[in-house]
């Protein structure tokens, strides 16, 4: 069974909230989308697989829904998760390029320049210890 990332389930809840009136939707990360609780949890539990289930408010995700395909949509703590698994310095710069390009916001570029730094000192000390 395919499991969905909150971040995907996050921008299907935003569709649903476009188009119902709900106040929150409970998203099973099998896709499953719900206005109760109660039915989120049935549905999780019939499962034989664990499925976690989120809450989005409208409001919440409302206030983080300007994404297109230019603006790849993640928050900055999305951008935290991502920067701090990734060890490719073409992709760092690259994320980094876009974000002062498109945002600019000072929290994601810190990240993103302190994972660059972090992996640089680490290829140096691999480099020294050889």
């Amino acid at each position: 069974m395919k499991t969905l990332s909150k971040a995907e389930l996050k921008a299907k809840a935003a569709k649903i909230f476009g188009e119902n009136t709900g106040s929150v939707i409970y998203a099973v990360s099998d896709g499953q989308m719900f206005f109760n609780k109660n039915r989120a949890e049935l549905h999780a539990n019939s499962s034989k697989e664990k499925l976690a289930i989120y809450d989005f408010a409208r409001q919440d995700v409302e206030e983080s829904k300007s994404t297109t395909k230019e603006d790849d949509g993640y928050s900055v703590d999305e951008l935290k998760e991502l920067v701090a698994q990734t060890l490719d310095f073409a992709q760092l710069d690259k994320l980094l390029e876009d974000e002062k390009a498109g945002k600019n916001r000072k929290t994601a570029i810190a990240a993103i320049e302190g994972r660059i730094k972090e992996l640089k000192e680490a290829e140096d000390q691999d480099k020294t210890d050889k």
